[in-house]
């Protein structure tokens, strides 16, 4: 798969969004795969205002659309809405976060995923061709899926002990990710 992403930023937030496409069109006529992710947040502590994704896979679509207020609330479709007293990411502001801020110690950061909250512990791992790698393990979690079903990305994610790897370069910033165990790892660069 191959990554677009774009940043916008202001003095107070940043919106990043992520386009994921298989890598040829060839392979664009096998795998029917177009996924489109954002999020917008604070600048000062990388928490989610609102974020959502766009999501094709072969005969299956979903779009939604989470926002946030200031007393915790989280608002998802449909009128469900959950609850945090303490502060968190959402998957993508997470990954901007790891991205940014280059922890050179292992770190532990709670992120809400689907509904469900989990503790992420972020370990810096080895240089690999100029560019550290992160993994980001998803260990214990609280809460049910607000969905039914998402897609293969968050579906993949959001299992305890699942390890998402990222390559952060210096300058170009995250130039690689990786979940899964090869052969069935699922890959994804950067242009």
């Amino acid at each position: 798969m191959k990554l677009e992403r774009m940043i916008q930023t202001d003095s107070l937030m940043t919106t990043v969004s992520y386009d994921t496409k298989p890598y040829s069109r060839y392979l664009e006529s096998i795998v029917d795969v177009a996924n489109y992710y954002w999020v917008q947040f604070n600048n000062d502590n990388y928490s989610p205002v609102t974020w959502g994704k766009k999501t094709h896979e072969f005969s299956w679509d979903q779009e939604y659309r989470v926002t946030t207020d200031t007393t915790g609330q989280i608002f998802y479709p449909d009128s469900k809405t959950i609850e945090s007293s303490k502060p968190y990411f959402s998957l993508f502001s997470a990954v901007a976060y790891v991205e940014d801020l280059k922890p050179q110690e292992k770190i532990t950061i709670n992120v809400l995923i689907e509904g469900r909250f989990f503790n992420v512990r972020v370990s810096p791992k080895e240089f690999d061709k100029d560019a550290r790698r992160y993994d980001v393990e998803f260990m214990d979690f609280v809460g049910t899926n607000i969905f039914e079903k998402t897609d293969i990305l968050l579906t993949k994610l959001s299992n305890n002990g699942t390890i998402l790897s990222l390559w952060v370069h210096p300058e170009k910033g995250i130039i690689k990710t990786q979940f899964g165990k090869s052969p069935m790892s699922v890959d994804v660069r950067r242009n």
